[in-house]
């Protein structure tokens, strides 16, 4: 009986929906860039674009618009944002990978010598899903810390040190 009840339970489980996005940040020490991998659900993207105004982006197919790439550069410039000792950091998209039912996206910095204070605002995603997470994962210097941002937090101050 209890197996059947542990059956059901998992059952009902998958059947709720979850939003959560994964930012990797990384400061890399060649280059001296800030270089920024985000992990989004396509159909979560492709709400919330569709929700701004846009046409259905169709995002990692043969249909894919050709304004996409404009399109998710511009949202992620305004819903992420990363500040690195005061000076806010300009991020370039440079690209997107999709996979079954997620895009990674990348973008990168200019070159930065070094971060003591990262300051961090994700709220990727949040207006339309009152229930989304936007983890950042952050590497400098070998330092790894993570903050989880969400309606109600959706930004966060890392101190690695001097």
């Amino acid at each position: 009986m209890q197996a059947l009840i542990f059956i059901f339970a998992i059952k009902l489980l998958s059947f709720h929906p979850y939003y959560v996005s994964i930012f990797e940040v990384n400061h890399n020490p060649d280059t001296k860039t800030v270089q920024v991998a985000a992990r989004i659900f396509i159909d979560d993207l492709e709400n919330v674009l569709m929700d701004e105004g846009r046409e259905k982006p169709y995002i990692g197919t043969e249909r894919e618009l050709s304004e996409a790439d404009e399109w998710i550069a511009d949202y992620l410039n305004r819903h992420f944002m990363l500040t690195a000792d005061g000076e806010r950091i300009e991020l370039d998209f440079i690209g997107k990978e999709s996979e079954t039912d997620v895009i990674w996206c990348y973008l990168e910095s200019n070159p930065i010598d070094r971060i003591d204070t990262l300051h961090v605002k994700a709220d990727l995603l949040i207006d339309m899903f009152p229930l989304q997470n936007n983890l950042v994962h952050t590497e400098e210097r070998g330092i790894k810390k993570s903050v989880i941002l969400k309606k109600g937090k959706i930004e966060d101050e890392i101190v690695y040190g001097s």
